[in-house]
């Protein structure tokens, strides 16, 4: 079975434990099922190199996949909604591993 966004794959580096804030060092980022071939995402990885793990930030390297990107559009799903499907990806993965208040698993669980 073809999906119209496979998966969405983020590697980062954090700094050592005891500080304050989440600041990636190195990140990097993938997006299965956008093109034909597979692809890092340099220009989303560099917005969040470096960057405080904050909303801004997030929705910085959300618009950064627009940049990344040219999705296909194809039977299974148009360029927009594939584009549009990453990017909350990305933002649910936010959700999930920010400082404050992440998003519990049971809340985001088809199985919950």
């Amino acid at each position: 079975m073809q999906a119209s966004v496979r998966d969405v794959r983020i590697c980062s580096t954090l700094p050592s434990e005891g500080t304050l804030s989440i600041r990636p060092k190195a990140s990097s980022m993938a997006v299965g099922g956008m093109a034909a071939t597979p692809k890092r995402a340099t220009t989303t990885e560099a917005a969040l190199n470096g960057q405080p793990w904050t909303e801004a930030s997030a929705r910085a390297a959300m618009a950064a996949l627009a940049v990344d990107y040219a999705p296909l559009s194809d039977m299974r799903a148009s360029s927009a909604y594939r584009l549009s499907t990453a990017q909350n990806l990305l933002y649910r993965f936010y959700l999930e591993t920010r400082e404050l208040d992440p998003l519990p698993a049971s809340s985001s669980s088809v199985f919950a």
